[in-house]
């Protein structure tokens, strides 16, 4: 944070993911345990910031409509996550939620209503919303919209799912329209899946 003042320089840090009580509280009173973070996320049409941990948790933060401040809005552990999973997918293995690895942004031009997609390591991807009921606001929460599971996976048809044995790790990269992940079997072979959200991948606009 750029401010210059008497007693100190041009820079300073801001931890903006601890509440004002703990900055009271003595270090040896922190019972909290350390979770680097594994990766982060800008969503630059709607100014806002999300925060991926080793643990999986995910953080949003709201960097205001002009872009110039920092609050933290709110969370989701691994665990939470996991758990609204199996309620919107009752028919699913718990497993294929967790551990998320990855996290990508949508912006307002992708969508209006979908603001997050996390993915978890057996390519499931999980969509979230900021703002309750699709309104034009500032963000207000994390919730989760929608959950596709891997591919060649069906809530209906388990005989279409791969064995249980294989275990997989995916590396997504995201585009306007293109989903690319690659998967690495317990075989040794690499399988990459490339998946579009057009529905009309070859006419134009």
């Amino acid at each position: 944070k750029a401010k210059e003042d008497w007693f100190g320089g041009r820079c300073k840090k801001v931890n903006h993911s601890s509440s004002f009580v703990s900055y009271l509280l003595p270090s040896f009173l922190s019972f909290g345990e350390d979770d680097p973070l594994k990766e982060i996320s800008l969503d630059t049409s709607r100014n806002h910031l999300y925060t991926l941990s080793v643990s999986g948790t995910i953080t949003l933060y709201d960097m205001g409509s002009e872009g110039v401040s920092m609050s933290r809005v709110t969370s989701l552990t691994q665990d939470s996550v996991t758990q609204i999973c199996c309620g919107a997918a009752l028919t699913s293995d718990k497993g294929l939620f967790s551990p998320i690895v990855s996290i990508h942004t949508l912006c307002v031009s992708s969508s209006s209503n979908i603001h997050l997609m996390a993915v978890t390591k057996s390519g499931a991807r999980l969509y979230f919303t900021t703002t309750p009921n699709g309104i034009i606001a500032r963000p207000s929460l994390l919730a989760l919209v929608h959950v596709r599971l891997p591919p060649g996976f069906s809530a209906a048809t388990s005989a279409t799912r791969p064995p249980r044995s294989v275990s997989s790790s995916y590396l997504p990269l995201l585009s306007p329209s293109v989903f690319l992940m690659s998967v690495v079997t317990g075989e040794g072979t690499d399988s990459v899946w490339i998946m579009s959200q057009d529905l009309f991948p070859f006419q134009s606009a």
